[in-house]
């Protein structure tokens, strides 16, 4: 995934939401979209996950983790996909403004990379008192 996709996702994730609240039908004509955009756009009108303004810097890093840890947990999206939604501006890059977050990067897999900052991740938020 590239970031146009990154985007395309978001977007879909977005218009997936709003369709559900408006209790549009969904889109089923998957020609004219691409696939980034069509799984942010199912994930959101699923209505299974929302978007929301946090105010306090723990409330951001909580958000930012349910929305990773919803990306991991998601075994519809292949590891690649997983490593680029992760390492992406929404997650990691969001992350890395808000706090100094040291990890080690193996480099071996997309799998044991995400698993390597997910590990970081989750014992800095058990740390900072925002997850058990």
């Amino acid at each position: 995934m590239n970031q146009r996709d990154i985007q395309a996702f978001d977007n879909g994730f977005v218009d997936g939401q709003k369709d559900m609240a408006n209790k549009k039908e969904p889109i089923q004509d998957s020609e004219n979209y691409n696939e980034a955009y069509l799984l942010g756009y199912h994930i959101g009108q699923s209505g299974k996950y929302t978007l929301s303004e946090p105010r306090s810097l723990n409330e951001k890093l909580k958000v930012i983790y349910n929305k990773a840890i919803k990306i991991v947990e998601d075994n519809d999206i292949s590891w690649e996909n997983t490593y680029d939604l992760i390492f992406s501006a929404e997650v990691s890059q969001a992350v890395f403004t808000l706090i100094k977050l040291e990890w080690y990067d193996p480099d071996t897999s997309y799998k044991e990379d995400v698993e390597a900052f997910m590990s970081a991740f989750k014992k800095e938020c058990q740390d900072l008192g925002i997850i058990d």
